[in-house]
């Protein structure tokens, strides 16, 4: 497998996230485990500025998710194709990270994720608490 952009450890910093994470969280813990300042990042704050990499983050487990404004999968491919449609000529790294991956829907949406990565690095990441916190990298 080729080497992806995040570390295991890097990704979502599994050494902390014991339990669950509220989604307005999640921007401040890509940026404590990768050391980066600027990024996109979905859920998050939104903003009308374009970055070279965007994070689009999927929990919806008991495990993980806390709070109600967690973005399904479904959700998280959509907000892909509209950013890349706004940044695709930026963005040229993203990073999906998922507790709920749906193969049905990235059958659905793969002519749409191929589009995306003729122009762009697209790295996805499986990521689980139970029974101990685990992320690999899933070829999409």
């Amino acid at each position: 497998m080729e080497e992806g952009l995040l570390s295991d450890e890097e990704i979502m910093g599994t050494k902390r996230i014991r339990t669950g994470v509220h989604s307005e969280q999640i921007p401040e813990i890509i940026r404590s485990a990768t050391g980066m300042t600027e990024f996109n990042c979905y859920p998050g704050y939104p903003s009308n500025t374009c970055y070279q990499t965007a994070f689009f983050v999927s929990f919806n487990s008991k495990l993980l998710a806390e709070g109600k404004e967690h973005l399904h999968f479904r959700k998280i491919i959509k907000r892909l194709n509209e950013h890349m449609l706004k940044c695709g000529g930026i963005t040229t790294n993203v990073v999906i990270i998922t507790d709920s991956w749906d193969a049905g829907i990235a059958s659905n949406e793969q002519n749409c994720i191929d589009q995306i990565k003729a122009r762009a690095n697209v790295e996805l990441y499986f990521f689980t608490v139970s029974p101990v916190p685990f992320v690999t990298r899933v070829p999409i």
